[in-house]
């Protein structure tokens, strides 16, 4: 007779380690996700907010070539805000490295109420000799970055991917401060740097406080300190 083995009894003769074991359920996972696409079920005050543009405070721009974003904080708290954290996934599919250029890539999907509705992929290089990115810096900017692709394609934080926001947004809110972007709200003013001559120290003044007085103002003479010393340098030290 025919017997099926329990599924212990598979996993124990696979020998599968808890890596592998992820595997295997984030691909029921997605399988399940995927056969849901373009099925969820949106309010129309879901939608609304969903939609709505971000405040220009929510806008971040990078240093170096003045690109605008959204923070993934922002994002993620829209997300929180209109369906709750419970209703709401970030699945890795695939997290690769390329060893010639030290980039990282995360493949993310994004999961809303257990429904696949968007998937992305991020970058981000990884510096080993920067003490101040750790490789898992690294994995969470690219996980970031994949977050905001996902959450472009749908339909969340779009304004900073419309041509006419972004000139329109750079001309309001950004200005170039020494050859890098900076948002106009976190330029310090610069006051004009008012100059001091220096003058050359005085010497100190020669002290007029009487001895006598200024011994007794401490616990215990100097004097006794010296005599204790002396005396612990006479006695024998046992070796």
């Amino acid at each position: 007779m025919l017997r099926i083995p329990e599924r212990a009894e598979v996993i124990a003769s696979e020998k599968l380690d808890p890596k592998n074991l992820r595997v295997e359920h984030v691909g029921k996972l997605l399988d399940h996700a995927y056969q849901g696409a373009a099925t969820l079920k949106l309010t129309r005050d879901e939608v609304k907010k969903l939609r709505e543009d971000f405040p220009d405070d929510a806008v971040e721009i990078r240093p170096h070539d003045g690109i605008i974003y959204i923070s993934h904080m922002a994002l993620r708290e829209r997300l929180w805000d209109v369906f709750g954290p419970g209703q709401v996934a970030e699945i890795c599919r695939e997290r690769s490295i390329r060893n010639d250029s030290n980039e990282i890539a995360v493949d993310l999907v994004l999961m809303v109420r257990g429904v696949w509705v968007s998937e992305g992929i991020g970058t981000s290089k990884y510096f080993p000799n920067n003490p101040k990115g750790s490789f898992g810096d690294t994995i969470e900017a690219a996980w970031s970055d994949a977050l905001r692709r996902c959450c472009k394609k749908f339909g969340v934080g779009v304004q900073v991917w419309r041509p006419a926001f972004v000139r329109e947004w750079l001309e309001r809110c950004a200005t170039e401060l020494n050859g890098r972007w900076v948002r106009k709200d976190k330029v310090k003013s610069e006051r004009p740097l008012k100059f001091v001559r220096a003058s050359r120290p005085k010497a100190p003044a020669a002290s007029t406080a009487d001895p006598a007085v200024e011994s007794e103002r401490w616990s215990e003479p100097i004097e006794a300190h010296r005599k204790t010393a002396e005396k612990e340098q006479d006695e024998d030290v046992p070796l």
